[in-house]
């Protein structure tokens, strides 16, 4: 998984919203998710999204270190995720303290307007 935000990274891929799956117990389902993502990226797309289509604002805050944890390996070493901390800025500033180790960057770049490293 990419791990720095770049402009070029943008321009130069497209975009996928996915939705993600879960089993009929609502836990995640990590291979039907692996699964989506390998087709994504079997197509070039390099760029993941994961907000309301997700459902990712709805999210348990005791889920959210999992299923990035989750992302962060399934994806391509050339993949970008770009995982939603939800609609509330309160949320996601609490969100942001579950990034650790999972690769995602933690210092809200959305909000400090920093998006190139």
């Amino acid at each position: 998984m990419l791990t720095t935000l770049r402009s070029e990274t943008l321009v130069e891929s497209s975009s996928q919203c996915r939705r993600l799956a879960r089993n009929r117990d609502l836990l995640l389902n990590d291979a039907e998710n692996t699964r989506l993502i390998r087709h994504i990226e079997g197509g070039g797309i390099r760029t993941l999204l994961y907000g309301g289509n997700a459902n990712f604002y709805h999210i348990a805050l005791s889920e959210y270190d999992q299923i990035l944890t989750f992302l962060a390996e399934a994806a391509g070493a050339q993949t970008l995720v770009i995982p939603s901390a939800g609609p509330a800025f309160g949320m996601m500033m609490s969100r942001r303290r579950c990034c650790g180790g999972t690769g995602f960057r933690r210092d809200a770049p959305a909000a400090t307007g920093d998006h190139d490293e």
